[in-house]
């Protein structure tokens, strides 16, 4: 609904302050709502972290927020190109939300 960014918003202030350490959302492809939220949402702090296929009656976007979680991409093995290549991606995305003001 049009709350749902200032809710999550309040969901995510509550959690911060309870130390979770990681919020997952994922978001279905298939509703209009998803591309007009996600932009607000990366705004609060959240990154793509990937897609589920056949998730939620459907393809699902999934987007994380880590709350002062210690992540270091070196320690993550990832082997085929195509995977490289998206895995490069999240982490781009995950610096990115790391930087804006919440």
């Amino acid at each position: 609904g049009k709350d749902f960014v200032n809710e999550l918003r309040l969901q995510i202030h509550d959690l911060t302050q309870k130390q979770v350490e990681l919020v997952v959302i994922d978001l279905p492809l298939k509703d209009p709502g998803t591309a007009l939220m996600f932009p607000e949402i990366e705004k609060i702090g959240f990154f793509f972290s990937g897609l589920m296929p056949e998730y939620l009656d459907g393809d699902s976007l999934r987007l994380q927020y880590l709350n002062n979680v210690t992540f270091d991409p070196e320690t993550v093995d990832v082997y085929s190109e195509f995977a490289k290549e998206i895995f490069h991606y999240i982490i781009k995305e995950w610096e990115n939300s790391s930087r804006l003001i919440k």
